[in-house]
């Protein structure tokens, strides 16, 4: 007879549902819209040329501006008459550039060219991202509408096209790609869930 402490003890089945419970489903997408803070931070402010803004032109008080050697998208009006706040983490409220807008001596074209869904976004991670404001490459025909500052690097090397909002859910297409070749390939992908958008 089998010692009661060495007899194999019988494997516990847990129901799928009772497991599927303890599965969360991701949080609606969180949307933002974007204010300057009411106080806007005593520093200096920069002039620039402002223009309308591409990575905002959803939005009336949105500027792209140049300043000195650095440009700036998007800018957004102040209290502080003529006076803007550029390149804002929108989760701090005390960052961002002060700049203060020059008219152009005449009415400038609108340049913005496609808008984009959102200026800002927030994957569950800690990644960020914002609309690329250059020249946009393509890769296996999806366009790199954004850039991103990925919060473990390695893991992924760009999100390409645009947000997907057709649930409440907001997801975008988060890839890796295959550089040892020009013009490079989508080596992985997969559904990236956005966590916060700001617009």
């Amino acid at each position: 007879m089998v010692p009661s402490s060495v007899r194999p003890r019988p494997t516990a089945v847990i129901p799928t549902a009772f497991l599927l419970a303890f599965v969360q489903a991701p949080a609606p997408t969180r949307i933002i819209r974007f204010d300057a803070p009411a106080t806007v931070p005593d520093r200096a402010a920069q002039s620039a040329d402002c223009r309308p803004s591409a990575a905002a032109g959803y939005r009336a008080d949105a500027f792209a501006c140049t300043a000195g050697a650095k440009d700036y998208d998007p800018c957004f009006v102040t209290t502080r008459a003529g006076t803007l706040l550029c390149d804002v983490d929108p989760r701090v409220a005390s960052s961002g550039t002060l700049v203060t807008r020059t008219p152009p001596d005449v009415p400038s074209a609108d340049t913005r060219g496609p808008v984009t869904r959102a200026w800002f976004f927030e994957l569950p991670d800690g990644t960020t991202c914002r609309p690329v404001t250059g020249d946009r490459r393509e890769v296996a025909g999806l366009t790199e509408l954004y850039t991103c500052r990925f919060a473990f690097p390695g893991e992924a090397d760009a999100v390409l096209g645009e947000l997907d909002s057709s649930t409440p859910v907001w997801t975008i297409q988060q890839v890796q790609l295959n550089k040892k070749v020009e013009p490079p390939t989508i080596k992985s992908s997969l559904t990236a869930v956005v966590k916060t958008v700001w617009q």
